[in-house]
């Protein structure tokens, strides 16, 4: 079960990253054409996005159940969510794009969104490396 207590607090983590990823890149295919109006961006950038978040979630809801202690892999995950957070809020204000406040709305959501769920993978990571340790 996916919030069995049981369960190590990087593997819930990952869990939910890959829920969160796949759905919305499942949501992101169908609605690409509305995205891409909102955001301001090319409908091809949108569509390649959504493919690459549900193919990433679904990669993720594979490894999850087969992660038991942190790893060099888990470490770059969080570097790599860390650095999505800030592409996204730095793309939300520069000048690549001019969303609407929708888009603005929506790049700043998944943003914080994702900041949370990077925490709880970090702090995971770091439970696991203390327990290792211990």
């Amino acid at each position: 079960m996916l919030f069995d207590i049981r369960r190590p607090l990087i593997q819930r983590a990952l869990w939910l990253d890959g829920l969160v990823s796949l759905a919305a890149g499942l949501l992101c295919l169908p609605c690409a054409a509305w995205l891409a109006g909102e955001l301001g961006v090319p409908y091809a950038a949108v569509l390649g996005l959504g493919a690459f978040m549900a193919a990433y979630g679904a990669g993720l809801l594979a490894w999850a159940p087969r992660v038991r202690q942190p790893g060099p892999g888990l470490a770059w995950l969080v570097a790599g969510n860390g650095m999505w957070v800030l592409a996204s809020v730095a793309l939300a204000f520069s000048d690549w794009i001019a969303p609407s406040a929708i888009g603005l709305g929506l790049l700043l959501g998944q943003a914080a969104i994702v900041l949370g769920i990077t925490e709880l993978q970090w702090l995971g990571l770091r439970r696991g490396l203390r327990a290792r340790v211990a």
